[in-house]
């Protein structure tokens, strides 16, 4: 697995609800994409920036993405929303842990799969942590 680990800049004054919007649009759009598989947004528990971390089956992945239209598109409208630009680093996956279902005997992960293959496929927006629906 192919991770990029992304230090997003501040969000501009307001904009908020419209980087997660985008983050939402995006995500669906993404996960059409040959050999990507996730992106999480992750909110300081404190004080700073959002930070996002993106998987992909392998590291060309990455480029495939960058290079595609759907990229493209959505790299124009978030732009205009940070003051800055994001700060992605590189990593490959070398230990992870599966516990392929062994926690609840599968069912709560098969579960979440089917329910996150509703999510993109309906257009509803992605998944928070206790939440559903579009963000």
């Amino acid at each position: 697995m192919f991770v990029v680990v992304i230090g997003f800049p501040p969000i501009g004054a307001g904009k908020d609800a419209a980087s997660r919007q985008w983050l939402a649009a995006t995500n669906q759009r993404f996960s059409r994409l040959d050999g990507f598989m996730g992106r999480k947004l992750l909110k300081p528990v404190e004080r700073g920036n959002y930070t996002a971390i993106v998987e992909f089956e392998n590291q060309a992945g990455f480029p495939a993405m960058h290079s595609s239209r759907a990229h493209e598109e959505a790299d124009a409208k978030v732009t205009p929303l940070f003051d800055g630009n994001p700060l992605p680093k590189f990593y490959d996956a070398i230990a992870m842990e599966d516990r392929g279902g062994r926690c609840c005997r599968g069912t709560v992960h098969d579960a979440l799969r089917r329910l996150r293959a509703v999510c993109v496929s309906t257009g509803t927006g992605f998944i928070e942590y206790g939440k559903s629906g579009t963000v």
